[in-house]
């Protein structure tokens, strides 16, 4: 540990023996910058290869698995929510005159790729890598069902609303209205945790001062 100090401090040091005089307290201060500026480093390099990789696997995949595993359930809830039947082979119902289907552009698997990647992002930043935290990918396929299947039944009174021509712009607005409060949610419900944890870790570590033992 007192290594791990004596390297984290080094930015300090030579900034206090090179750079313009500062004290012990803005000394200290620009030390924690540099630990804080490591770890958002860390955090997104840790991120974006967890989203990539997924990302990568899902379109590995075939339209039936992604339609089974990603489209089916919000077109239930969707047809369950309108009290209309469900045609499974097309995944499709019509409600107050709109004729909606979930298809592989409707999967929202890429909100599927940055909700599991902050997820285990942050569990691994918190207590490192284990097989255990893939644990957050049913999680985050959970999220994405709810979120999805929310934004299909508000899609069929914005669709009775506006032209046909005007459906894919409108889908796209819907998809930023609901993925995107949900996404800084959950972005900044998991790494605020991270953040509590360590600001936690670092309150409760005693202070043994040179010379005291």
């Amino acid at each position: 540990m007192k290594n791990k100090s004596i390297v984290t401090g080094c930015p300090a040091l030579l900034y206090t023996l090179l750079g313009p005089p500062i004290s012990v307290r803005q000394a200290c201060r620009l030390r924690g910058s540099m630990l804080s500026y490591n770890m958002r480093r860390e955090r997104i390099v840790i991120f974006a290869a967890f989203c990539g990789l997924i990302k990568l696997i899902l379109a590995a995949l075939p339209d039936s698995v992604i339609l089974a595993s990603f489209c089916r359930v919000p077109a239930e809830v969707a047809a369950f929510y309108y009290g209309v039947p469900l045609e499974v082979e097309a995944l499709s119902f019509t409600a107050k005159g709109v004729t909606l289907a979930v298809t592989r552009a409707c999967a929202a698997t890429d909100f599927f790729a940055l909700v599991a990647a902050v997820l285990l992002t942050a569990q691994i930043l918190r207590e490192g890598w284990r097989w255990q935290q893939l644990v957050q990918l049913p999680i985050a396929w959970a999220i994405t069902l709810a979120v999805n299947s929310l934004r299909i039944v508000a899609l069929v009174p914005v669709d009775a609303v506006f032209p046909k021509d005007h459906a894919p712009v409108v889908h796209l607005l819907a998809g930023v209205a609901f993925f995107l409060p949900a996404f800084a949610g959950v972005w900044w419900h998991s790494f605020n945790r991270v953040s509590y944890g360590n600001h936690k870790e670092r309150k409760e570590t005693p202070v043994v001062k040179e010379g005291m033992v």
